[in-house]
């Protein structure tokens, strides 16, 4: 049986803070081939590559086979994240993007996601950032879209609108080139501080929330928990409601059967 093999098929990924390594798997010619172990391991860093920053948050493979990735900067003297950018490999090649070039509202990336037009959208520090056909647009506070600029998570569903989680906005959502908010002020949303997003199967959109953000705690009333919007109603599970274990949801899945895990 002959194997024919792709970018996607060679290219493994590893992640730590100051390292970003790319396990290739040879392609074999028949289905007996060699064990994934015999693989060889090739590390990029800003060292030997044009990465933009060793700390890497985030990674998404576009549908032309590059591959983005999300970054931010550690300044010591500062002792806090400063800057960082995304970066696209392709070919070879690589290119960055980031405030200097004018592609980014901020250049701490938390997440990255490829809409189904191909446009590339960037959860920054700063707002959100659309790149398509050449052309970088950002969505703020400041321009009236977001209900903070600090973005945590990214989430395109069945309609193809996208739904944007903040830490301490709520979530938002961009659809035909409006504009809506959620938030514990507007809507039965457990928390506004937004870790992670799901569309299950039937199109319910749920939003992991936390009651806390390292020093930051949200208003009295926000308990935080998992929160499902479905046809324009909002349902809220958490430790008061005797569904979760903890308020801290820092992950969603859904499984082969239709059941969503949350992990706290």
């Amino acid at each position: 049986m002959e194997f024919h093999c792709s970018i996607r098929q060679l290219i493994r990924l590893s992640l730590s803070v100051g390292l970003l390594a790319v396990f290739l798997v040879p392609c074999p010619a028949h289905a007996q081939g060699p064990p994934r172990s015999q693989g060889l391991w090739q590390t990029f860093t800003t060292a030997n590559s044009g990465l933009r920053d060793n700390y890497v948050t985030a990674l998404l493979e576009d549908r032309t086979g590059g591959i983005w990735f999300g970054t931010k900067e550690w300044d010591s003297n500062a002792l806090g994240y400063v800057g960082g950018g995304v970066s696209r490999y392709f070919e070879g090649a690589w290119q960055t993007f980031s405030t200097e070039t004018g592609s980014l509202g901020h250049n701490i990336v938390n997440a990255l996601l490829e809409d189904r037009a191909g446009g590339l959208w960037v959860g920054t520090h700063g707002g959100v950032s659309r790149y398509f056909e050449g052309a970088w647009q950002t969505f703020s506070v400041e321009g009236g879209g977001l209900g903070d600029n600090l973005v945590t998570a990214l989430l395109e569903d069945q309609a193809g609108g996208v739904w944007v989680g903040t830490l301490r906005g709520g979530v938002s959502y961009y659809l035909e080139g409006g504009w809506q908010t959620f938030s514990i002020e507007s809507s039965s949303l457990g928390s506004n501080i937004v870790s992670v997003l799901l569309e299950d199967r039937t199109g319910g959109v749920w939003v992991g929330t936390s009651n806390t953000a390292g020093d930051f705690v949200v208003p009295t009333g926000a308990g935080g928990g998992v929160s499902r919007y479905f046809e324009g109603t909002w349902k809220t599970f958490s430790t008061e409601t005797d569904s979760l274990s903890d308020n801290e949801v820092t992950a969603l899945l859904e499984d082969q059967a239709g059941g969503v895990w949350v992990g706290t």
